[in-house]
Order: C-alpha cells, then structure tokens, then sequence
C-alpha cells in the first residue's frame, strides 16, 4: 500500500535517518566511560579522607563507588587505575580498623604521667 502524498504534506523522504546500532551502542559506552571515571576519582578522593581522618563510614563509601565504578567501566589497559583504587581502598581500611588510633594513646599516656 503505497500512500499518494500530496504537495502540502510537511514529511520529506531526505531527511529521514535510518536507524544504526553501531552508532548508538558508541554513543552510549562513551557516555558510560565518563561515569565511570567520575565514580573513581570520587572513590579516591574519599578513601584518602577515610585515611587522613580515620573516618568508617568514608572507607565503605570509599569502596562501594569503587565497585561501582568496576562494574561500569571497560577494561581496556586500566589495571593502573584498578590498582590505584584498590591501593587506596586497602590503605584506608587498614588505617580505620587495624591501626590503632595515636591520639587517644598519647592522651592516656599524659595522663598516666599526671
């Protein structure tokens, strides 16, 4: 069933575009690659914070958007992020939970000397 169009009809053939899946699915992992990074580098930014302050909650936040970031990103020569990441995750948990915190030590020990 061809359809006889007349001349007032707004439709124009040439400027259809026909659909491309290639064209999409780059499009969109582009868009995902971004995501990714921007979840890493929050990763980062906030393990260094569990570290310096010796802060729980920073070092879990720390490792989800890490895992988030693992499971939004294509692994494509980026073991040196990964690596960095889990570097910084691992350090900031061993600071929180095995470390023992100086401060409250050498406020016992001043007042043991008192």
């Amino acid at each position: 069933m061809s359809a006889v169009r007349s001349q007032n009809d707004p439709r124009r053939d040439n400027a259809i575009l026909k659909y491309d899946k290639e064209s999409i699915t780059k499009i969109t992992a582009e868009q995902n690659q971004g995501t990714s990074e921007f979840y890493q580098l929050i990763s980062m930014f906030i393990g260094i914070y569990a570290f310096m302050m010796k802060v729980k909650w920073a070092a879990w936040c720390s490792l989800f958007f890490f895992i988030t970031s693992l499971l939004n990103m294509r692994l494509e020569n980026k073991f040196q992020q990964i690596f960095t990441g889990i570097g910084i995750i691992v350090v900031s948990f061993v600071s929180v939970y095995v470390q023992p915190p100086m401060a409250a030590q050498q406020a016992a020990a001043v007042k043991s000397l008192d």
